[in-house]
């Protein structure tokens, strides 16, 4: 009994040795499915590429820039436009002639 259990032991220990082998042997062995995936070009490489093309937008900022020119807006106000000066009204042309005043009767009753 203990030779059998030598025996197996050590089979045991043979079929452990080659399976770690066999496992070595077929995951390093180049696939080439997966060698052409693993070249084909990256998701960095690609939006480099697109960023590389697209047109230049000339006089835009970005919305960071435009909430903090806001912001600075808030924190320090531009002083109050000044008021337009204020217009002279037109001169109305009267149409009526200019009225004498006259004294009262009472008055001249006691110069005379």
């Amino acid at each position: 009994m203990l030779k059998t259990l030598r025996i197996a032991s050590f089979l045991t220990l043979l079929a452990a040795a080659a399976t770690v082998v066999m496992i070595a042997v077929f995951g390093l062995r180049g696939n080439p499915e997966i060698e052409a995936f693993l070249n084909r070009e990256g998701i960095v490489a690609k939006f480099r590429d697109k960023a590389a093309t697209a047109p230049a937008k000339s006089g835009t900022t970005s919305p960071l820039e435009l909430a903090a020119k806001a912001f600075a807006l808030r924190i320090d106000p531009p002083p109050p436009p000044t008021p337009p000066p204020p217009k002279n009204p037109p001169k109305r042309h009267d149409p009526t002639p200019p009225v004498e005043i006259v004294s009262p009767l009472w008055k001249l009753k006691g110069r005379r």
